[in-house]
């Protein structure tokens, strides 16, 4: 089974040269026209009880929700910044029990110490207000959200590079009173 890379000029899909796993219908295609999509999640946003499939460009900076409308996928925008996305995360942080979004990256391609992270919480509108964690580190190299005190709130775990190869782990604790 190969894996190869069609690279159009506007978005990269990676897909499977013809092979049908066992137990597998044939891979179906969503096309897009956003660049470089990064980080996947798979997530019921609107709670429909439909898993919709979020993702964030790595080179245009915008989230994109691809909602499920009965097993199509709509895509729909829901953030648009400067950033170059490198990590998306989800989880309930604003306790509205729909899920908020994270997002990691940085404004340039130089990683100089400009690397941020975003919560883009609900509004419980279809629409996200965006909210920027301090500070600023060289690099988020990877990102979780987990109810770590057992409080019943998601916080938020970030490993960064905060000066070319020293790492280090940021927790931040939810105190959100909804």
């Amino acid at each position: 089974m190969a894996i190869s890379r069609a690279v159009p000029v506007m978005f990269t899909i990676l897909f499977l040269d013809t092979v049908t796993l066992p137990g597998f219908k044939p891979h179906t295609v969503i096309k897009s026209e956003m660049p470089s999509p990064v980080a996947c999640r798979v997530v019921d946003i609107d709670l429909d009880g439909d898993l919709d499939i979020v993702s964030g460009s790595q080179t245009a900076g915008t989230v994109v929700l691809f909602r499920n409308s009965g097993g199509e996928y709509i895509p729909e925008t829901l953030y648009t910044g400067s950033e170059k996305i490198t990590i998306l995360e989800t989880g309930l942080i604003n306790d509205d029990s729909i899920p908020d979004l994270l997002i990691a990256g940085t404004p340039s391609a130089f990683y100089l110490r400009d690397a941020h992270l975003r919560a883009l919480l609900s509004n419980n509108d279809g629409s996200y207000s965006v909210f920027t964690f301090p500070p600023t580190f060289r690099e988020y190299v990877d990102l979780c959200v987990a109810d770590c005190n057992n409080d019943g709130k998601d916080d938020v775990i970030a490993s960064v590079d905060y000066d070319f190869g020293d790492f280090g782990i940021l927790y931040f604790i939810n105190k959100d009173d909804g």
